[in-house]
């Protein structure tokens, strides 16, 4: 019995030895360091690597933002603090209202904004309470200061403010909606009382003067005077009527040289106008070659170019486009003769300015026509209200080219 007992306690000291030996093997080193280095990757990744999952992003948060309007982004709006989800719902605000940029300014306690002339800080202020009641937040004070024309708006909860909204009256800005030039063909033919309510007009139009009539360059030297724009009103063939044959016309069976000589008389008889555009033409404007030389000659003389697009195949706008003229094409022709009533122009009008909405722009030509300035009497200030900027074709041309 004693051997066996002894042969058994042998067995487990040569296990246990065994054991010890196995390690403290060098293989077993290894594999007890590849561990720990395993464990010193995942303690790093979990800390400082892993993406969070709490919280919005604040590099796409457009509350931190303010060069990212909020309506570009949508966020979850419960995810926000509170003073977070008052600025978001004031800069909605300023959205729905078509604020600018520049007119508003921003940090985590004050939001200060510019308010157009079109706009009654009351109506603004009041929209901003019902926004907030929706939010469960309250309007702490409101106060308007009037010699200051200022308004100012404390929203809080529980008697805490939150965050504070001043809203500066400021008569010299407005809505921007998109800016449009008019120009006024034909002068040239007669000076009367509808010239001369043009040529006074309140607001930017454009004259197109049609060289070599009667009328032409005193009526170019008033409309100078007067501070509008001037245009040469360039005649070129047309495909069907019989455009005025003056030094200044322009024919299909022309050479290169007689085409360029009388654009360049066109250039040198009115030196302050700022450009040309096409009286007639659907013959000349859908001749690329012609087209070419014409848009040469202009950009050596620095002068823009209007395609009038008296017909859908022209290439004149395509061609100054090519050759890096300044240039536009026509967008709307405001009448289709002298006697069209005051509706059928405001529709004209009102079609502009969604073209103008849609693009920034707009670019319309009309007659001196006595309709067609009483409508442009009564119409553009409204339009000017309501955010359009109206200027001479060169600010349109040189600001979208």
């Amino acid at each position: 019995m004693s051997k066996k007992k002894n042969k058994k306690k042998s067995y487990r000291r040569k296990t246990k030895r065994s054991k010890n030996r196995s390690s403290s093997s060098p293989l077993w080193n290894v594999f007890k360091l590849l561990l720990l280095l395993a464990g010193v990757a995942f303690i790093i990744y979990h800390f400082f690597f892993r993406p969070m999952e709490t919280g919005p992003d604040v590099s796409t948060n457009p509350v931190q933002s303010e060069d990212i309007r909020p309506a570009e982004r949508k966020i979850d709006v419960s995810s926000l603090s509170d003073p977070e989800r008052i600025r978001y719902a004031i800069r909605e605000l300023f959205n729905k209202y078509e604020f600018r940029e520049d007119w508003i300014s921003s940090n985590t306690e004050v939001t200060t904004a510019r308010m157009p002339q079109d706009i009654p800080s009351i109506v603004f202020v009041r929209d901003v309470m019902n926004e907030m009641d929706d939010l469960d937040y309250t309007i702490i004070n409101s106060t308007e200061n009037l010699s200051a024309q200022k308004s100012t708006v404390r929203i809080g909860e529980k008697g805490e403010v939150l965050h504070t909204l001043i809203l500066k009256n400021d008569a010299s800005i407005k809505k921007f909606k998109g800016k449009i030039a008019i120009v006024i063909d034909d002068f040239g033919y007669s000076e009367n009382e509808s010239i001369n309510r043009i040529l006074n007009a309140p607001f930017p139009l454009t004259i197109a003067i049609l060289p070599g009539l009667a009328k032409s360059e005193a009526l170019y030297q008033k409309a100078n005077e007067a501070g509008k724009e001037t245009i040469v009103h360039l005649p070129m063939e047309a495909l069907e009527d019989k455009v005025e044959y003056t030094d200044y016309t322009l024919y299909s069976n022309m050479t290169e040289e007689e085409i360029r000589q009388r654009v360049r008389k066109a250039i040198i008889d009115f030196p302050a106008a700022k450009g040309i555009n096409n009286h007639m033409g659907s013959s000349v404007t859908q001749n690329e070659q012609i087209m070419k030389t014409v848009c040469d000659e202009l950009k050596k003389n620095n002068f823009y170019f209007i395609d009038s697009k008296t017909t859908t195949e022209s290439v004149a706008f395509a061609t100054a486009r090519k050759l890096r003229l300044p240039s536009i094409e026509n967008n709307i022709f405001l009448e289709r003769d002298r006697n069209d009533n005051e509706e059928y122009l405001q529709k004209k009008l009102t079609a502009l300015s969604k073209i103008a909405e849609k693009r920034g722009y707009a670019l319309a030509i009309g007659h001196p026509y006595e309709n067609t300035i009483d409508v442009l009497l009564k119409m553009v200030p409204q339009m000017e209200n309501d955010g359009f900027d109206f200027v001479p074709v060169s600010e349109l041309i040189y600001s979208t080219d």
